[in-house]
């Protein structure tokens, strides 16, 4: 599967290749640290092969990138795992500063071209299975402090920014996530798109300022489906297509590639699933117009079903009424667990 998603993904004209992280199989059990260093070079080499160095990879780690599982420790109990990825991502990380940074904390920022900045966020420092957290919570890698940094002086410098992370957002613990909500409203001008995975479907979260009495969408961060099946799901990508002047999001189109057609024929096929801007017939992609489609969901039941099929990748999918349509709506709308809860 993985060898035919890069033969398709090398098809196309592309500039940039987004990876979200969990670059180990999930047997948990069966894995040690030379193992997790082992998957990602693989997939590493594998996209150097396919795509060669002319196309720019810039990835985040997982939480399965860790061992055991989840476990991510304060600077430098974790150099086993960010010394060897900072060689293998080196290729593509053209910059000393963000190798140090990679080396240092699993995270980065780098220059993709002029006025646009990636920002590669290491979201194991907020994830509820990190035990180490449960220490020192508040910035054991001192990556909060380093993103305020780096966004203030790429506001500086005229610069659009784009991050890249593997959990998201709404699904951090608490103290990171009021932090870094706070950071995304405080940048909302300079952040011009957020990308994670780790949920493996399709799904999105807005984020909301308060200004004189009222609630305003500051951001959308986007959640993109996997390549693997994991679990009852179809194996997905997507590219998305970004404004050149502004770096704004213009659509997103998303492939797939059916399972039981695959195992019908003997191989996958690879084929569009949807365009963003013609499902939801949107004119742009801007954080009030993702508040305006989560208002819609609540009374356009039909459009709704269509998101829930859609987040599954059209893979198996139960009916969503009620309370979890609720919980649903949400989670569109938490991006923290605080204004999840709110909702």
């Amino acid at each position: 599967m993985w060898e035919s998603f890069l033969n398709n993904v090398s098809s196309f004209d592309i500039d940039y290749v987004f990876l979200t992280g969990d670059f180990p199989p999930h047997d948990i059990w069966m894995q040690s640290q030379q193992g997790q260093i082992s998957s990602a070079a693989f997939v590493a080499e594998s996209l150097l092969s396919t795509l060669g160095q002319k196309i720019p990879v810039f990835a985040s780690l997982g939480n399965h990138e860790g061992f055991p599982v989840n476990q991510f420790g304060a600077p430098p109990m974790m150099n086993w795992l960010y010394t060897p990825i900072a060689e293998q991502w080196h290729y593509w990380l053209n910059d000393e500063n963000a190798l140090a940074e990679l080396q240092y904390g699993g995270y980065y920022s780098i220059l993709a071209e002029p006025g646009l900045r990636i920002i590669s966020l290491n979201m194991n420092y907020c994830n509820s299975g990190n035990y180490y957290l449960y220490v020192n919570e508040t910035d054991p890698a001192g990556m909060i402090a380093w993103l305020v940094y780096t966004l203030q002086t790429s506001e500086d410098n005229k610069e659009k920014v784009y991050f890249l992370g593997h959990i998201p957002p709404g699904e951090c613990l608490g103290e990171f996530s009021e932090r870094f909500y706070q950071i995304v409203n405080r940048y909302e001008d300079t952040i011009a798109g957020q990308f994670y995975g780790h949920t493996h479907h399709d799904e999105f979260e807005v984020f909301y300022v308060q200004e004189n009495g009222t609630q305003r969408a500051s951001s959308i961060a986007y959640i993109t489906p996997s390549v693997t099946t994991l679990t009852d799901v179809n194996p997905s990508f997507r590219f998305y297509q970004m404004d050149v002047p502004t770096k704004a999001i213009v659509d997103i189109k998303t492939y797939h590639t059916d399972l039981v057609q695959a195992n019908a024929q003997g191989y996958p096929t690879w084929e569009l699933e949807y365009s963003t801007k013609v499902t939801y017939n949107m004119t742009n992609l801007f954080p009030a117009d993702w508040d305006r489609i989560v208002q819609t969901f609540q009374n356009n039941n039909s459009l709704f079903n269509t998101y829930i099929s859609l987040k599954n990748s059209l893979g198996p999918s139960s009916p969503c009424t009620g309370s979890c349509k609720l919980d649903e709506i949400c989670s569109l709308k938490g991006a923290s667990p605080a204004t999840y809860k709110q909702c």
